[in-house]
């Protein structure tokens, strides 16, 4: 009987661990993709109010919101004009980055934007690691309960049978001894 047991241990052990990674690759790609369309939300957005301030303002006004937001966002940006002047850097972002051109009153812009260490990265990928280790924890707490329900239960069995041996050589037990009625 012991052996079935750790037979089922074994068995609800893989299923458990299956289970566990179909909801780690699914949380996983539900990640990624939130955190690439919120990565494009953010840019575009940027891009806006940027095209915004050109439009409505000098360009040195718009200069400085995007030297405050990649301070802020933690974001490489470059900024060249049409003659492909460099006229702002934060970092070497176009090796990494994202190129987008704008049109404005005062001309086409080309902006590459970087967001690998952007305040919005690592904090989906922080999550993203509060979870694995969430997950983590269910899944070890899963498996000590079963091996422990598991142990419980063979003994309760092993003491039953006991009882039973007991009774076939005409030896008198009380009803009430037994674990389990089967």
């Amino acid at each position: 009987i012991n052996q079935k047991f750790k037979k089922n241990i074994i068995v609800v052990s893989i299923i458990i661990t299956i289970v566990f990674l179909v909801i780690n690759v699914a949380l996983y790609m539900i990640n990624n993709n939130y955190l690439v369309h919120k990565v494009e939300e953010e840019n575009n957005a940027f891009l806006q109010l940027t095209t915004h301030l050109i439009n409505e303002n000098d360009i040195s006004i718009a200069l400085e919101y995007v030297e405050h937001y990649t301070h802020i966002h933690k974001v490489e940006i470059e900024i060249l004009d049409d003659q492909d002047t460099m006229i702002f850097s934060s970092n070497v972002a176009h090796l990494y980055s994202s190129r987008h051109e704008i049109e404005t009153l005062q001309g086409s812009f080309t902006v590459f934007i970087d967001n690998t260490e952007s305040v919005t990265v690592a904090s989906i990928e922080k999550n993203t690691i509060y979870v694995n280790i969430s997950l983590v924890v269910i899944y070890v707490f899963a498996l000590l309960i079963l091996i422990r329900n598991n142990k419980i239960t063979s003994k309760e069995i092993d003491q039953d049978i006991s009882n039973v041996l007991n009774l076939i050589d005409h030896k008198h037990t009380n009803h009430s001894e037994f674990n389990h009625s089967e």
